[in-house]
């Protein structure tokens, strides 16, 4: 068993991937940084050794990952380890439904490697960041309609707005604090706010809640 902690890099496609390595290693110079290609392989490396595997930066469609759902299962796995979700995809719905599985980040594949890697330092430092295709961190704007929002988001904005706090939020509905506050910050994107107060009158004065 490795005596260092493990960053898992997955894509399918060898120049991506090994362009990939060399942004994890440069980001994560305490960690012996393994390259797979399938999720298979990822899933088998947790179960042998998982108590040192402590990040993933995996692409989006790749043998055996799933999207939102594989996320959502590997944060059960892996509840503290950071999940950066790399991809050509830019569906801002995809990448909110990503986020709120328990993604730590969503990086567009169009980012430059300087980008790529200032975003996992970002990340790093506890915060869940996006990056789209144009290189811009998180400034998609949204109508304020509850349209592109799921029906656990919206349960959780009125949750919000009665003044709970995210702790209180995952012990209410059964969730872990990280998915929580994967959803809070979906939301806080959504209405373009920077704090959950302003997410709330936002979404109150709409008519969203």
């Amino acid at each position: 068993m490795s005596t260092k902690p493990l960053a898992i890099v997955a894509d399918d496609h060898p120049i991506f991937r090994e362009g990939l390595v060399r942004i994890a290693r440069q980001s994560l110079p305490t960690h012996d940084v393994i390259a797979l290609s399938d999720y298979g392989q990822v899933q088998l490396l947790i179960q042998t050794q998982g108590d040192v595997v402590d990040f993933f930066l995996l692409d989006l469609i790749f043998p055996g990952f799933d999207g939102p759902e594989s996320v959502r299962e590997l944060r059960k796995e892996q509840p503290l380890s950071p999940i950066v979700i790399v991809s050509m995809v830019n569906d801002r719905v995809l990448i909110d439904e990503i986020i709120a599985a328990g993604a730590n980040g969503f990086i567009s594949k169009a980012a430059s490697p300087k980008r790529l890697s200032e975003a996992m330092d970002k990340i790093l430092e506890g915060e869940v960041v996006v990056v789209h295709d144009d290189e811009v961190f998180d400034t998609v704007q949204h109508h304020a309609t509850d349209s592109n929002l799921s029906a656990r988001q919206l349960e959780i904005l009125r949750f919000m707005k009665s003044g709970l706090t995210n702790k209180e939020i995952a012990k209410t509905l059964d969730l872990s604090p990280f998915t929580v506050r994967a959803h809070v910050s979906a939301l806080l994107r959504h209405f373009n706010a920077s704090t959950r107060t302003a997410a709330v009158a936002t979404a109150t004065e709409s008519g969203v809640i």
